[in-house]
Parts: C-alpha cells; structure tokens; sequence
C-alpha cells in the first residue's frame, strides 16, 4: 500500500476537522522523518509489539501498525492524538500552520517577484482580478477590458493558479502583473493573500489610494465603457472620503446577513488605511469548504467592517430596484420570491441590472439557471445587450467558457 495512503487512515480516524488533520499531517510527516530507520526495523515485528498504557508507545505503535498495513486504530483516538500533541513535531507544525494562514506569501508562486515590482512601481491606484479556469483560459472580453483600465492608469495584477502559458506571456508583454499562487481559498484567498502583500510594505500601502477585488466568475457583457464610468464614478465619488467606505456593485442579505457581492468590491483611501481592514484579512481563515469561505470571507467582510463603522455602498442597491422597479418586482414574485432577503440580484434580477448599466453578468446565469414559466433561456435572452462590435468576441468566449464547465481533467 501506498505510504501516504496509510498516513491518510490514521489521519482521518484522529481527527473530522480539516485544519486540525492539516496540522496533524504536517507534524506526522515530521516524526517519521526523524525516525525513518527505527520504523523500518520495527514494521516487520508490528504484530508481536504488546499493547501497553504509555503514551508515548501508543503513538508510535499507532504509527507502526499503520504502516505494516492494518487500517483500524488499535487505541482510542483520542489517546494517539494527546499523545501526538504532547510532541515538539506537532508545536512545529501547528506553528507552521499559524504562519502560512497569516502570512500572504505562503501561497504564491512568484509572489516575491511580485511584491518586489510592486515596490518599483508603487501604485496609486490597484486592479487585482482572479483568475480560474480549468484549461488555463482567460476571456478576450476580459483581456480587452483590463487593457482598457490599464489604460486609464490603473495597475492590473492577475491572480491565478493556472493560465496557460501562451496567453500568461502575451499578458506580461502589455505590462500586466501575474501573482502566480496555489489553488487554496478561491478568489477570496488570492484576495487575502494580495491584501497582505500590500500591506506588508509602508511605502505600497502608503502610496495606495483605490484598490479593486474582482474575479472572473463574471464576464463583461456590456460595451468597456460602461465599466470604466463605474470607474470614474468610484474615484470621484469615494476615494477621498472621509469615511473608509467598501463599495460593490450589487449587494445581498442572502443567508440573513447583509453583504456586498465579493466578484467586484471597491476598497478606498481610508478603507485601506484601516487597522480594521488588514485585521480581518489577517484573520480569514481560507482553508475551508466553499461555503464556509462565503460565510466567513464574502459575507463576513461586510459584517465586520459594519461592525467598525465602514461605510457600505451598493452603485446597484437591491432595495432601491425593488421600490423603483415594478417589472422586477413582478418577475421575481413569479420565480417564486417572497421578500427581499432571499434574493441574489445577480443571479435573478440580471436583466434589470444589465438594464439600469451594470456592466457584468454572472457565469451562472449564462450556465446554471434553469428554464422556467417557458421563458427562453437565459443565455439567449443576453443578445440584445452585446454591442455588434463586440459580438464575436463574446460568442467566442461564452463557448469557451462551455468547454471548460463541462471538462474532466
């Protein structure tokens, strides 16, 4: 049997959370490298070994049976795992652990080469997009648009964890900055990871006046412009207020807290320069499921800097839709919507926001939402907001984007 297979028995028997099996991997992996010819003389004589009450031999009889094959523990798990934790090799990895989830170069690839162009550059105003894709992708609609900002004097780093290689070159021959990192915590972890970065230096988080957090769970439908008046209306309207203000595009109260959409949030002057701010990022916990990571990242941002007395703006508010707009009111009865706090706009309100100028449409909607009142589907309904310039490369794009929704690799 594979050696890590028998690891990951034990593992899995001392422990249902998944940090603590984390941390109970790391400091295994730790013990064993320090006694790899003890355990190598002692494996063969595994089933003459006596079961005995110390501690410290039923740590390491634990290890020694698991490794000469047999699956189930032959002690109370919770005996091997006091007994494990009373080691150095678990104190080492349990602070290992504390300094990889704090620190936001832990899971960067090329994240020093970042920082330090960061340093030569310093800033004034930062995009960070996150990147995902199956086949390493990226959308031409995307690419077009964060010239585009470039253009309008913005800084662009693009996160991701895989990009093939042709596109990643092209990318950095315009001047775009790639943070290369691992696949851990989604967006909202590349978001952490990149926060911290920028806080990590005086003089970047002392030069940084507007800073965007946007991913590619979106795909810019509309013409650029409309993005880049967004643009402009954030500069204006919020950078150098005097409240730390966080604004995005479309807010929720889906899952009974008040939240803004985390695919595009706007963090400005004061925001950034905030104890607060980089408090919570410092304590996100990205190494969790899913939703555990909305829970705690998209909707416990919002609630956190609420809590601090941050400013939270929405530049399309659910509830002022829901009193100007009675064809959306309408429309979402019939979807089966009772009151405000079960809706995500973005998802079910998306043609009244594409309507009213936001320049975005979720993926879900073009992929994931079902036919319903034998309406046609979504992905048909999106024609008539695509400028004909633009159409072909959009068509393209969504195709694309089909393929790696719908990819095994």
């Amino acid at each position: 049997m594979n050696p890590n297979l028998k690891l990951i028995y034990l593992v899995k028997s001392l422990s249902e959370d998944r940090g603590e099996r984390r941390i109970i991997s790391a400091s295994l992996v730790i013990l064993l490298r320090k006694r790899k010819i003890f355990m190598k003389l002692m494996v063969p004589f595994a089933r003459f070994l006596p079961h005995v009450n110390n501690s410290k031999f039923i740590l390491w009889h634990s290890l020694i049976l698991c490794f000469s094959g047999k699956k189930n523990i032959s002690y109370n798990p919770n005996f091997i795992l006091d007994s494990l934790k009373a080691t150095s090799s678990y104190d080492c990895a349990k602070s290992a652990k504390e300094l990889y989830l704090h620190s936001g170069f832990g899971r960067g690839i090329n994240y020093k080469q970042l920082f330090h162009k960061l340093k030569e550059i310093l800033p004034n105003r930062l995009f960070i997009f996150h990147h995902y894709d199956k086949r390493g992708f990226l959308e031409k609609s995307w690419i077009n648009l964060l010239s585009l900002i470039k253009d309008f004097g913005w800084t662009v780093i693009i996160s991701t964890s895989y990009l093939d290689d042709n596109i990643s070159k092209q990318l950095e021959q315009k001047g775009f900055l790639i943070a290369n990192r691992l696949n851990i915590g989604l967006c909202l972890g590349a978001y952490k990871d990149l926060v911290l970065i920028l806080s990590s230096n005086v003089q970047i988080s002392s030069n940084l006046q507007s800073l965007i957090l946007c991913n590619n769970s979106t795909l810019p439908i509309l013409d650029e412009s409309y993005f880049t008046d967004k643009l402009s209306i954030l500069i204006d309207n919020y950078e150098s207020s005097k409240q730390p203000t966080l604004v995005g595009l479309t807010d929720s109260s889906e899952r009974g807290c008040y939240h803004l959409q985390s695919y595009f949030l706007y963090a400005n002057t004061l925001c950034l320069k905030s104890k607060f701010w980089n408090k919570f990022w410092l304590s996100f916990n990205l190494f969790q499921e899913k939703e555990e990571l909305i829970n705690a990242g998209e909707i416990g941002l919002s609630q956190y800097v609420l809590s601090k007395g941050f400013t939270l703006k929405a530049l399309y508010p659910l509830i002022e839709n829901l009193i100007y707009n009675e064809d959306m009111s309408i429309k979402l009865s019939k979807l089966g919507f009772s009151n405000p706090g079960q809706l995500n706009q973005s998802l079910f309100a998306w043609e009244n926001l594409l309507d009213k100028g936001c320049p975005l449409i979720k993926k879900r909607v073009i992929f994931d939402l079902d036919n319903v009142n034998d309406q046609i589907f979504p992905i048909t309904s999106i024609e008539k907001y695509i400028n004909n310039g633009r159409k072909d490369i959009i068509i393209e794009d969504i195709k694309e984007n089909f393929i790696s929704r719908n990819i095994n690799l």
